[in-house]
């Protein structure tokens, strides 16, 4: 923190630190213990008791700081990367399983809707239906394995931002645990209760990311400011490449959860629970009523897509990042050639 001074003459001078402040009174400069203000205030007082007052200031900082610290080195300890890598394994697998006995579910139903309705045109589209979500769920599975190779090692200059992003990840879960828990008991209703769960365990697996970046391939090294924004932004990409299974893994077992519910005229309640708590389903995936048991195939469908759309998503974004970093790397490389 610096500080205005008052000098020989009387006048403010300033703003130094404390220790060159007190260099100036040892060398006669300035009076031996002259009057001081701290920046931003307009109160004043002697050399001796600025400088008290700064070190209880500068020791609460401190504290406080290796409070928080202590917490995320807690948080990195207790939150491992085998944990996540695990999860998230049993994510993918099940959302493929899920996946196919969602196939086999919307093939029954149609069935099903075919007998009611006297009609047994509807099979064919019921096996074109199941022929489609199985090879969905082959071109889901290849895409995962190429989005594997596009984890690629990249650099940025310092952890503070991915520790900042740790501790607002681990903040927001327990921000959210408690509201959601509070609000269950005082409106009596249950509802919040899955999305809460999805959210946080969201939430977790950004910490952990954060809080270990080698699980995307981020390690640190000195960077100027553009590689760092560019290091930045990769690191979000390769984040949402990581928790793309657990995303899966949602959709397509609530696609089956609805399909079932369909047999029960029930699967709107699905789409209801969703809309409602989860506002990350996309409306364009939200069918009008006459289509009442087919939601439940709408999502295993998103879930098949979204596979693919992250892939071109992170090529479309890598690209621009590539040709930056070559502009980049353009200086360099003429100071080369010179010498």
């Amino acid at each position: 923190m610096n500080y205005y001074y008052l000098d020989a003459a009387n006048q403010p001078a300033g703003p130094l630190p404390l220790e060159e402040i007190r260099r100036k009174a040892a060398g006669g400069e300035i009076p031996a213990s002259p009057m001081v203000a701290a920046v931003g205030t307009s109160q004043w007082r002697p050399l001796t008791e600025g400088a008290a007052s700064s070190a209880a200031t500068e020791a609460f900082e401190h504290y406080l700081t290796d409070r928080v610290g202590a917490v995320l080195d807690w948080a990195r300890r207790f939150l491992q990367p085998a944990f996540l890598d695990s999860s998230l394994a049993v994510s993918g697998r099940l959302g493929h399983i899920a996946l196919l006995l969602g196939a086999a579910g919307s093939f029954a139903y149609i069935v099903y809707r075919s007998w009611q309705n006297g009609s047994w045109f509807d099979i064919i589209g019921g096996i074109i239906t199941l022929a489609g979500l199985v090879c969905a769920q082959f071109a889901a599975r290849h895409f995962f394995r190429a989005n594997e190779s596009l984890l690629k090692p990249t650099l940025l200059a310092r952890p503070v931002l991915l520790d900042g992003a740790a501790l607002l990840a681990l903040f927001s879960t327990v921000s959210l645990l408690l509201g959601t828990v509070v609000a269950c008991i005082r409106f009596g209703m249950w509802q919040p209760l899955l999305p809460m769960f999805l959210t946080g365990a969201l939430w977790v697996y950004l910490a952990i990311i954060a809080l270990h970046p080698a699980t995307v391939k981020v390690g640190f090294a000195p960077q100027g400011e553009g590689e760092e924004v560019m290091g930045i932004i990769a690191w979000l990409m390769k984040t949402m490449l990581k928790l793309l299974p657990l995303f899966f893994c949602v959709w397509t077992v609530l696609g089956c959860v609805a399909i079932i519910l369909s047999f029960f005229d029930l699967s709107e309640y699905v789409f209801g629970v969703v809309n409602r708590y989860m506002p990350a389903l996309p409306r364009s995936f939200r069918l009008p009523s006459d289509a009442s048991g087919f939601q439940g195939l709408v999502l295993l469908v998103a879930a098949c897509l979204m596979v693919p759309a992250a892939h071109v998503m992170f090529l479309a974004v890598s690209l621009p990042l590539d040709l930056w970093r070559a502009l980049l790397s353009v200086p360099a490389r003429l100071d080369a050639l010179r010498k």
